[in-house]
């Protein structure tokens, strides 16, 4: 027996299906079966329309692996905790933890080879201070010879000079900086020159190890000389002076000498020394 006026015929053109209880679309008003009522099913074009009105399509932003060598793009950003990279899928275990954790077991290993260096520096310093003042303590009573021959092994043994210089020609220097400003670091240098140089020459290499100005050359500009750590008085009235003839009478081996700027006006004062609070500067900075 047929019932002919009963049911409707789906409205998606490739189904037409006859349907005894058909739905009906909120949107478009049209009729459709049971498989294809839902909007998505028949692709809705009253909803399509809308959604192209209020809702405009953006253009899907895909993000490329970080993976070497991999091109596999993801509208899904997936960012590791660690690197803070994206990866894909395949990619989300790339080992980055474990790189993390070397280089942070690498930092502690540092760390607590750090600790034993600084206390040795602390320990080295404080060392040398003592020993610089048993040295100058030394070197106003009968043990002067001692304590020079002392001196001179901890200058030699990390002396900067140029390497041209003939083992047998080398003298050796405490050599400080000039005194500029409160900032600067005013610790003694260990030099040496040779003894067949002048002193102009000899003042001309310590000002470029000391990465001091240098204007000796120049009109009207300080002029930088050499003078004794123990009663601040020049080595030499001219530069033209050997340094070999100083030795034993007005400096020695292993001596404490600063080097110093003084105006040009006062070059050739009878007798150029530094004044006595400058000097006592000079002297507090070689042990602290």
């Amino acid at each position: 027996m047929e019932f002919p006026n009963l049911g409707q015929q789906c409205s998606l053109q490739n189904c037409s299906q006859l349907d005894f209880l058909p739905f009906t679309c909120t949107n478009c008003q049209q009729i459709f079966c049971k498989e294809h009522y839902i909007t998505s099913a028949h692709d809705c074009k009253h909803l399509n329309e809308f959604f192209k009105k209020h809702l405009p399509i953006q253009a899907t932003e895909f993000y490329l692996c970080s993976q070497k060598e991999c091109n596999n793009k993801s509208p899904i950003q997936l960012v590791c905790s660690y690197c803070n990279l994206h990866y894909c899928v395949p990619h989300r275990h790339h080992g980055c933890k474990d790189d993390l954790m070397k280089s942070e077991l690498k930092k502690l290993k540092v760390e607590q080879w750090k600790k034993p260096k600084e206390q040795f520096r602390v320990a080295k310093a404080e060392a040398d201070k003592k020993l610089e003042i048993a040295l100058r303590k030394a070197e106003t009573t009968q043990l002067q010879p001692l304590a020079q021959k002392i001196r001179l092994m901890k200058i030699k043994g990390k002396a900067l000079g140029e390497n041209k210089i003939p083992v047998v020609d080398r003298i050796y220097f405490a050599l400080q900086p000039p005194l500029i400003s409160e900032n600067t670091d005013y610790k003694p240098l260990s030099v040496f020159t040779s003894k067949q140089w002048s002193v102009g020459r000899t003042i001309d290499l310590f000002s470029k190890k000391l990465k001091v100005i240098n204007k000796n050359n120049e009109i009207n500009e300080p002029k930088l000389r050499l003078f004794k750590l123990s009663d601040g008085k020049s080595i030499a009235k001219t530069t033209d002076v050997l340094m070999e003839t100083l030795i034993d009478s007005v400096i020695i081996n292993g001596d404490s000498l600063i080097l110093n700027y003084v105006e040009e006006k006062n070059i050739n004062t009878d007798e150029l020394k530094i004044e006595d609070t400058k000097l006592e500067k000079y002297k507090l900075a070689a042990i602290l």
